[in-house]
């Protein structure tokens, strides 16, 4: 019986490993029509059959911006190196691979042999844990790390959008009487309250200590003042202690932190009112 030959000059040899690999591996002509490719490239792109992709054209399952690019690439410097390319497969499910492809002439047409990572796996955890770092690990809120990211899209000309910055009153008065474990526990009922009176689409962002940050986007001043005294409301028929607010809704091109600024001046206010109220209830009362 014949040894099989271990050579990749060997054709049987290099069949079996090309059919093998995890690796996607395929063949294209000029026009993205896909000539040959291998089980895991099939797999990648979500077809049944070599059929199927020979009935396909490559910029027709990936980003075709990002296609565009890559052929640019290739047609400079006859090659590239895990390129990244958002996969759109016929089934809706999304895939992101690294794809190197070198451009091959054959005649007077011009091949592209190319071999896709799938990194999928990779991106979703790298996109959990971008996530995990904009959250605060004891409420679970976002942290001031998620303002960076929202920044450009909130000081846009046309943007719109509320602040609302809560406090706790007398925060360290439950420390020191009940111990910071009760604290942590207080901080966490408020913080899971906040998230279920507003809506999916707004932040809820732990500002400090037991300070909390609510942003209401695209909202006008009367749908912003009207959340703040429905949370103040609210708070009367839940376990909580008490809180103030101070809110601000964004004027004409006005920055996220100078918004931010007039909701925490506008808590300043509701305190010190709060605080003359108290010291001068026992006067009028004489």
């Amino acid at each position: 019986m014949k040894r099989p030959v271990a050579t990749l000059d060997d054709a049987e040899t290099l069949r079996q490993l090309v059919r093998s690999l995890q690796e996607g591996i395929y063949i294209t002509d000029q026009d993205g029509k896909i000539l040959d490719a291998n089980p895991a490239c099939l797999e990648i792109f979500g077809l049944s059959s070599l059929e199927a992709a020979r009935r396909s054209r490559i910029q027709d399952l990936v980003d075709p911006v990002q296609y565009r690019l890559e052929r640019e690439v290739i047609a400079l410097e006859g090659r590239v190196r895990c390129y990244e390319l958002s996969v759109r497969r016929p089934d809706g499910g999304q895939r992101t691979v690294l794809d190197t492809c070198t451009g091959v002439v054959d005649g007077e047409r011009t091949l592209y042999h190319g071999v896709l990572y799938d990194i999928s796996h990779r991106k979703a955890l790298e996109r959990r844990l971008e996530e995990m770092s904009l959250r605060d690990p004891l409420t679970g809120c976002y942290n001031r790390r998620y303002l960076v990211r929202l920044r450009q899209r909130l000081e846009t000309r046309e943007a719109c959008f509320g602040a609302l910055v809560l406090d706790v009153d007398d925060f360290k008065s439950y420390n020191d009487r009940l111990g910071h474990q009760a604290g942590d526990s207080i901080l966490q009922h408020l913080a899971a309250f906040l998230g279920d009176n507003l809506r999916t689409e707004d932040a809820v962002v732990r500002w400090g200590g037991d300070e909390f940050l609510l942003l209401l986007f695209r909202e006008t001043d009367e749908a912003v003042e009207e959340v703040a005294r429905r949370l103040c409301q609210l708070r009367e028929t839940e376990e909580l202690p008490p809180f103030s607010i101070g809110w601000a809704a964004r004027t004409a091109e006005e920055t996220l932190d100078q918004t931010i600024a007039r909701a925490d001046h506008a808590l300043l206010s509701v305190r010190a009112r709060e605080r003359h109220r108290r010291l001068s209830g026992p006067v009028a009362a004489e």
